[in-house]
């Protein structure tokens, strides 16, 4: 889902077997309303690697009068995957309108307040040096369970603690915005056996909050597992 006149991104997911694959070469994109008119075409060049089996376009579309299309297609083409070319993959994405998104007048909105849980990274779990994490971030209204924030903007830090000092290890990256969720990758190789700590940071009308230690976990070498 797309909202008119600001800039949006839509997400190619490439994988397989189950695991994210990258693609031979950077794809193309045709765009096409409903009507199958082509409302714009990315070239390879115009597309984004964002990470391993993950591609993107930016797109903005306006409003007016000669756009009132509220379903568009995106085609990539140029599938290829370790020499073998898949067929073209058309998607579907809706168009919302700008309302909620420009908010022009007299009135100062208020931000945002937001709470964040992280999953596919337990409390206190322990980890196996060299595991690539998934973690997805889960933004909500505070004290609620299911009502879900939208906060654009999110960011995350990886630090360990020494004595009352915190250590940056991973200074604050962007937090990933996928179709349905937000995500970050975490490559355990490079961090040694010790206890780390992940903070989220929200940004939401000019306010910028720092939500500390939403989880920690442990890194633990192989011969570690082996003697629990």
């Amino acid at each position: 889902m797309c909202i008119r006149d600001r800039p949006n991104k839509l997400y190619l997911y490439v994988n397989l077997a189950g695991n994210p694959t990258n693609l031979d070469s950077i794809p193309s994109v045709v765009v096409t309303d409903q009507d199958d008119i082509v409302f714009s075409a990315y070239p390879s060049s115009s597309v984004t690697h964002v990470t391993k089996g993950v591609y993107s376009i930016d797109i903005l579309v306006p409003t007016n009068a000669n756009n009132d299309c509220t379903m568009y297609t995106d085609t990539w083409t140029g599938i290829t995957i370790n020499g073998v070319t898949r067929p073209d993959i058309s998607l579907n994405f809706a168009m919302m309108n700008s309302l909620n998104y420009y908010d022009i007048g007299n009135n100062d909105g208020l931000p945002k307040k937001v709470a964040v849980n992280i999953s596919g990274i337990q409390n206190k779990e322990k980890i196996k040096r060299g595991d690539i994490r998934r973690a997805i971030v889960s933004a909500r209204i505070p004290y609620t369970v299911e009502q879900t924030q939208n906060i654009t903007g999110l960011q995350y830090r990886l630090w360990v603690s020494e004595g009352s000092a915190e250590l940056t290890v991973i200074d604050f990256q962007p937090v990933e915005m996928a179709n349905n969720h937000y995500y970050f990758l975490l490559d355990t190789a490079s961090l040694i056996p010790t206890t780390y700590y992940i903070d989220v940071l929200a940004t939401s009308n000019l306010e910028v909050t720092t939500l500390k230690n939403v989880v920690q976990f442990d890194i633990v070498n192989q011969v570690d597992l082996r003697k629990r």
